[in-house]
């Protein structure tokens, strides 16, 4: 058996491939947790990233694993809210949808 990393790979050629070559996104990871979606999606180029999560632990580690990879502050910040409270409110911010489908198909 293998040891997942074909699928890794294939998974981030994917969604790569989805955001288009050479078009910096905005995108959002929901459920965060330790935010691994985001901070890829920013080392792929995205241009920025909102991390949403509402639990305290889970805040911190994003805070954490941002500045440990340093990430600029510009480039993302960090929700406390309930995902879907926040998908609601953020409907006619400047999100795409590939962006919002990227993120929600990969974490699936």
């Amino acid at each position: 058996q293998g040891n997942g990393r074909a699928a890794a790979d294939h998974d981030a050629a994917q969604c790569k491939a989805r955001r288009g070559s050479g078009s910096a996104r905005r995108v959002v990871d929901l459920f965060a947790g330790s935010g691994a979606l985001g901070l890829e999606a920013l080392s792929r180029g995205a241009a920025h990233c909102d991390f949403v999560d509402i639990a305290p632990a889970s805040l911190r580690a994003i805070r954490e694993n941002g500045e440990a990879l340093g990430v600029a502050a510009a480039e993302w910040d960090v929700h406390r809210t309930d995902a879907l409270r926040f998908v609601r409110t953020s409907a006619r911010a400047d999100f795409s949808i590939s962006a919002w489908l990227v993120l929600l198909m990969s974490s699936l």
